[in-house]
């Protein structure tokens, strides 16, 4: 009798722990409760038939050094080493970022490479989901869903996600789609730029309609700030037609310390003026160091029609 009373509590306890496991749960959630972040992989078939895991590592940048979204293509475990040497003074790559690249050895690049996709959020709190891998017209388009909750958390994020292609694809360019933008709306990057101007006044705006403009810019401040970032992320959109559809809006801020970050909450055209507004997140402990932004607007010259631009900034309560 004991022992029957004792097989049907083992199995009871079974079957409540079977029920407790998540059978279909978002990608990169936290799998553990420590310090380190884990990251879920996603099991994911594109229409290229590519059947390997995506991984969704969060590895918060510890420097300012990217605009984002950008990528990075590894064709070779000694690229991915070369990777992980270089960068690993400004990102967190903890214990889960090594347990992904384990997984690519050196069979694995035979027949696969990955595109390393990195991306920032403005709270810690969004996911993201890879909707889709196309090549289309020479370029690989990549779908990323953005999984945003009601409530979310008041912390940046930067993000790793790999996603292995079969290394017979192939293609000239990457398009990355974040399911956010439609035509008519900006696109923004945050490029730390230090660097300083005597007597110079913030914030500064700037209005670049041409690619020489571009160019002028940067060979007038290049000796003023750091603008390598600025530079490549600007040249690696501009092709023949791209200042006959797009305006670039440059603006300057100095903040008296690095820790603080910006997020720009308006972009309004009204009675031939563009009007941004600039939310400025101040932390209640931030670093010693003054920081230099250039805030890089794209907009398009369809849906927005000025010629003046007032840029207001504004501390975030």
């Amino acid at each position: 009798m004991k022992r029957a009373l004792f097989a049907l509590f083992v199995l009871t306890f079974t079957l409540i722990a079977v029920s407790c496991v998540a059978i279909d749960s978002d990608p990169h959630d936290i799998v553990n409760m420590n310090d380190d972040v884990y990251a879920k992989t996603d099991k994911y078939v594109s229409k290229d038939e590519l059947n390997e895991d995506i991984q969704y590592i969060r590895t918060n940048l510890m420097v300012d050094v990217n605009s984002f979204p950008s990528y990075v293509e590894i064709k070779s475990k000694q690229d991915l080493i070369n990777y992980y040497e270089n960068n690993k003074e400004k990102y967190e790559f903890d214990m889960s970022f090594k347990q992904a690249t384990d997984l690519y050895q050196d069979d694995f690049f035979e027949k696969s490479n990955i595109i390393l996709l990195l991306l920032r959020e403005g709270s810690g709190s969004i996911r993201h989901k890879i909707n889709d891998v196309t090549v289309k017209d020479s370029i690989l388009n990549i779908e990323v869903k953005r999984i945003i909750p009601e409530c979310g958390t008041d912390d940046m994020a930067e993000w790793h996600i790999f996603i292995p292609l079969d290394k017979e694809l192939k293609y000239t360019a990457v398009n990355v789609d974040l399911g956010i933008r439609k035509n008519s709306e900006p696109i923004i990057d945050y490029i730390r730029t230090n660097g300083y101007i005597s007597g110079a006044k913030y914030p500064a705006v700037y209005i670049i309609n041409t690619e020489q403009q571009f160019t002028e810019y940067y060979e007038a401040n290049k000796d003023k700030y750091d603008l390598r970032l600025l530079f490549d992320t600007v040249k690696q959109r501009i092709n023949e037609k791209y200042f006959d559809e797009k305006v670039l809006i440059c603006g300057v801020q100095e903040e008296p310390r690095g820790s603080i970050r910006h997020a720009v909450t308006q972009v309004e055209a009204k009675d031939d003026v563009l009007n941004i507004a600039i939310a400025k997140n101040v932390p209640e402990r931030g670093t010693a160091d003054m920081a230099q932004w250039h805030i890089v607007i794209e907009v398009s010259k369809e849906y927005y029609a000025f010629s003046k631009v007032n840029v207001e900034i504004v501390k975030k309560e």
